[in-house]
């Protein structure tokens, strides 16, 4: 019996979907960490407050992981997706917070926002669910004196209205409000200042810029914005209304919820009982969204397929991680060393009474460097000599897709027998496994495929950690394709890209590019064993 209204297993599974690297989850009721956040990594391990996170006490606990469950329960699903996002997106947190318990505390808020953002792009079905809390995100009702109900529209509604997670209309009375109590000028730096935040990267020294220029912002503009024991004059009817539209777009989000789970459920008998998986037809791909070709068929995924999709995610998130570094950021908070000059200049625009943009001292800020995007595209050589090793290649490339796509990059896989074809569509993480059915085909086909595997994952034409792999037995022998496929590969490498040619048997006879790491005589164990140590060795140097 569940104590909270979700299962750790259900968000764990929802969590490394998205791509975030823990291993498992512990839902408590109110932790005695002291943690700023509701939801904190405790080593590779997940710790979700249940009651900071929203969700209510539940006999029966409902699963998350798909987006049939989160309709049954769509409230708890948008709180923990809210909660969590930051567990995606923002790495920066390993580093730790400012000693500043205003700005680490604001930093926070910030990056929720940013977080929520970013994930709402990457995940479509959030798009129908954040609305259902519109009024929890927003922590209505608005209230304090002007300065706080003014504060609290600029930091939780317009931010969130701008990126989508709210609806616009909610905010439809509250911007000219606030323009004609700020003046345009400072609506507009507000404007900007949150635009900034949504777009920002993921490095702790971006965040709290943004955060102090916020705060500073905030103490000029606003200097009772800490002020929640009174309430509003000039914005009590803009507050009043405010909540009004956030509790409708609730309302509204939650009926059509409502609708798609009714529509859902008044159609999921028939289907089951008209559809059925023709063989020679929808198992190939047709009708699933998924490649389709002669040559190609899907099975479900298995328990030893998941781990290894897992592993190599894990695996990769590790290798993706960068070191600390040191940043120095001027600011008007005595802090480090002093500039005489931007001191005197500090004072000068203070006695003047001019707006103050000398920043005397200079603070250190740690960094996160950026992490690298992951591209890869792999080749596999489909003629009848190669049967043997195609049943774990296809698994094996259907993990790295999934565990690229699940951190943010993409992988395609392509194949050639007689043809170039499709096999994992570039940036897709199929629910399917691919099989390749032995048609007695030859090698032909095997530039073109190398060429629209690099040009579908645009290898030769973008940045970070790129890897091509191709397995074949080597036995290529159209000197025409060869050329073209050594010129294609030049093209790559000089471009920075890692080529894996991975030979089933020796180089004797054998097709072998220049400028290639190249494994000879490998078994499908002794493949999976490089493509791994090459793909985590390439993410980890770039």
């Amino acid at each position: 019996m569940a104590l909270w209204s979700v299962t750790e297993e259900s968000v764990l599974l929802m969590l490394q979907g998205w791509g975030a690297a823990v291993e498992q989850v512990r839902i408590v009721p109110t932790g005695s960490s002291g943690a700023p956040a509701p939801v904190y990594l405790d080593g590779d391990t997940a710790v979700i407050e249940a009651e900071r996170a929203g969700l209510p006490r539940s006999a029966q606990g409902v699963k998350v992981d798909s987006l049939t469950h989160q309709l049954n329960d769509p409230r708890a699903a948008a709180r923990l997706a809210a909660v969590c996002a930051p567990l995606v997106t923002s790495t920066w947190r390993h580093a730790g917070l400012p000693s500043d318990p205003r700005l680490a505390g604001l930093m926070l808020e910030l990056d929720q926002l940013r977080a929520e953002a970013q994930l709402r792009r990457r995940q479509p079905s959030l798009r129908l669910l954040l609305p259902t809390i519109s009024t929890w995100l927003a922590r209505t009702p608005i209230s304090g004196s002007d300065d706080a109900a003014a504060y609290q529209l600029l930091t939780a509604v317009c931010p969130r209205a701008d990126a989508l997670v709210f609806p616009t209309s909610t905010t439809e009375h509250v911007k000219p409000a606030l323009v004609d109590y700020l003046g345009p000028a400072v609506m507009r730096e507000y404007v900007t200042t949150w635009r900034r935040i949504l777009a920002a990267p993921d490095q702790r020294s971006a965040v709290m810029s943004l955060a102090d220029t916020w705060l500073q912002l905030a103490d000029a503009r606003l200097p009772r914005h800490h002020d929640r024991t009174s309430n509003p004059e000039l914005l009590s009817r803009v507050s009043r209304r405010a909540t009004s539209d956030l509790e409708q777009a609730e309302a509204t989000a939650l009926e059509a919820v409502a609708s798609l789970r009714a529509d859902l459920d008044a159609t999921a008998t028939s289907e089951r009982r008209t559809t059925e998986l023709d063989p020679d037809h929808g198992i190939a791909g047709a009708g699933t969204g998924l490649p389709a070709h002669r040559s190609l068929r899907h099975r479900p995924a298995t328990e030893e397929d998941h781990l290894l999709r897992t592993q190599l995610r894990a695996a990769l998130s590790v290798a993706k991680r960068r070191q600390l570094s040191t940043v120095d950021h001027p600011t008007q908070a005595p802090t480090g060393r002093t500039d005489t000059r931007e001191l005197v200049r500090m004072s000068a625009q203070q006695h003047a009474g001019t707006p103050v943009t000398a920043t005397p001292w200079t603070r250190h800020i740690p960094e996160m460097d950026d992490q690298p995007d992951i591209r890869v595209a792999a080749v596999l050589d489909t003629s009848a000599s190669m049967a043997p090793w195609l049943e774990s290649a296809t698994a094996l490339m259907w993990a790295v897709a999934c565990a690229a796509r699940d951190l943010g990059g993409s992988a395609t896989v392509w194949g050639f027998g007689g043809d170039a074809f499709e096999i994992v569509r570039i940036g897709s993480a199929p629910h399917l496994v691919p099989q390749i059915r032995d048609t007695g085909a030859g090698s032909d086909g095997y530039a073109e495929a190398v060429s629209r595997a690099c040009d579908s994952a645009d290898l030769i034409g973008s940045r970070g950690a790129r890897l091509l792999v191709v397995l074949t037995d080597g036995r290529l022998k159209d000197p025409e394709e060869a050329r073209r496929l050594q010129q294609t590969l030049a093209d790559a490498v000089a471009s920075g890209v890692t080529v894996l040619w991975a030979l089933t048997g020796g180089t004797t006879n054998a097709l072998v590019p220049d400028q290639a790491i190249v494994a000879q005589g490998v078994t499908p164990r002794r493949f999976a064993e490089a493509v791994n140590r090459v793909l985590i060795n390439t993410v980890s140097a770039t």
